[in-house]
């Protein structure tokens, strides 16, 4: 084996590319786009933060399949701490961690998941509380609501 191959053995092998200036493929760029894949920015923004831009992640994807394999594990990474934070989440007993879980497991709870709130008010024969509430907290109350039903359909 000659001097030129062995060194070609220990480097990542490059896509080919035209003429033009060199590229910026190397190992450094590529963990750099996949520790930032791993810490759940998204595919544009991974390539910001390495230096280099969309449209040469593609090429470099098309042309090296091993590449993909990687974006994959950075993306599977990614999914195994979320489902960790979900899973301690549901230890201390959190409603919108169960929620977000049951929805990410099945997609049927997804679809169909309606939620109605109910709510009664009951006044004294005096009707001091009722008096007492502002029409500004009664507003600030209706918001609430409003703001409660959109987190349950999300």
């Amino acid at each position: 084996m000659n001097e030129a191959n062995s060194q070609n053995t220990n480097e990542m092998s490059e896509p080919t590319h035209g003429p033009g200036r060199p590229t910026k493929y190397s190992e450094q760029t590529i963990t750099r786009i996949c520790d930032a894949l791993a810490d759940g920015m998204p595919i544009k923004s991974a390539c910001a933060v390495a230096g280099v831009g969309l449209s040469t992640l593609s090429d470099w994807r098309k042309a090296d399949p091993e590449l993909e394999a990687r974006i994959d594990a950075a993306k599977e990474k990614l999914r195994q701490k979320c489902l960790q934070t979900f899973a301690k989440a549901l230890d201390d007993n959190d409603w919108r961690a169960a929620d977000a879980l049951m929805k990410l497991v099945f997609p049927e709870y997804r679809q169909n998941a309606k939620v109605e709130v109910n709510a009664n008010a009951t006044a004294s024969t005096d009707n001091t509380l009722i008096d007492r509430i502002t029409p500004e907290q009664i507003e600030e109350l209706q918001a609430l609501r409003k703001r409660a039903l959109e987190e349950t359909r999300k």
